[in-house]
């Protein structure tokens, strides 16, 4: 879905407590991954699939224990190991992470 959003992910978003779904692949971000998107705790699904967001994957989002969808592929500048906290994510049925670093 390419909502023709570029620049950052505002840190801001981390005040949408009631988002379920926040699905910004196929756009032009130069963005890393907000820590701030561990505070949606009603996130079910998180896709930033193909939009160019660099970095490590804070641990945060895996204070999202209601995801179901973790879709982060085709950003080759996301680096770096899952952390042993993806096991919190019980709820976690989808997760793509194909070309990644």
């Amino acid at each position: 879905v390419n909502t023709h959003m570029n620049g950052e992910i505002p840190t801001q978003i981390g005040l949408l407590s009631s988002l379920q779904y926040l699905i910004i692949s196929n756009n032009p971000l130069s963005s890393s991954i907000p820590s701030q998107l561990g505070l949606l705790t009603s996130l079910l699904q998180l896709d930033l699939s193909s939009s160019g967001i660099y970095g490590t994957i804070p641990f945060e989002i895996f204070s999202c224990t209601t995801l179901e969808s973790l879709i982060l592929s085709n950003n080759p500048n996301i680096i770096g190991p899952i952390s042993q906290q993806i096991n919190n994510l019980q709820n976690l049925q989808i997760l793509h992470l194909y070309n990644t670093s």
